[in-house]
């Protein structure tokens, strides 16, 4: 069994930070209306600002492979390793930008590496670990000399109003607001080797 070390790590957050006071700038009111639980909420978890891939206007400016793709960049640019170098590639994700092809092959389709094996994982918040678990695992026993591995989440194209609007939707119920005033959008990547950088 070989050791495996994380060589360096890379992230992306799109656009420029917004404060707790601009979220419904960019979510949207629903139906017009300002949430009710949203302060609530936003002083029990302590959160202070957001990045989100969508502007006010809830359009997308980046699509979560893009994320994805920056992040890696920023990853692979602080390593030793060529992007041409990379033998494997594993991706978590929620939710990809399409059903199909898989998340993976969008963000590698977007990337300078050269031919490399495909792994991709979609499992709400567990799917970046199973991503760098898979990595770790394949270098560990000798499979893969190197892995780039990311997470990446664009959680704000599913909580915008005009989302729940299209459906009908009147108000929404708890869970839905809590993670609506939760969560944000970005991405972090590793390289992972078998050495030490």
């Amino acid at each position: 069994m070989k050791n495996v070390y994380i060589t360096s790590a890379g992230t992306f957050l799109p656009n420029q930070a917004i404060s707790n006071d601009e979220i419904e700038d960019y979510l949207g009111k629903i139906n017009g209306k300002s949430s009710s639980v949203k302060s609530r909420i936003l002083s029990q978890n302590g959160i202070k600002q957001r990045y989100y891939a969508i502007n006010k206007s809830q359009e997308s400016v980046y699509s979560n492979a893009e994320l994805a793709i920056k992040a890696i960049e920023a990853a692979v640019d602080k390593s030793e390793l060529r992007a041409k170098d990379i033998e494997l590639l594993c991706t978590g994700t929620t939710q990809g930008d399409l059903p199909i092809p898989g998340f993976a092959s969008m963000v590698h389709a977007g990337l300078d590496f050269g031919r490399c094996e495909l792994a991709n994982f979609q499992s709400v918040c567990a799917s970046g670990i199973m991503a760098l678990k898979n990595a770790y695992s394949q270098i560990k026993s000798n499979e893969k000399q190197n892995a780039v591995c990311v997470g990446s989440e664009f959680a704000s194209r599913i909580f915008k109003a005009s989302r729940f609007e299209a459906q009908g939707v009147k108000s929404l119920p708890f869970d839905t607001e809590f993670l609506r005033w939760m969560l944000s959008d970005g991405a972090g990547a590793f390289v992972l080797e078998n050495k030490k950088s």
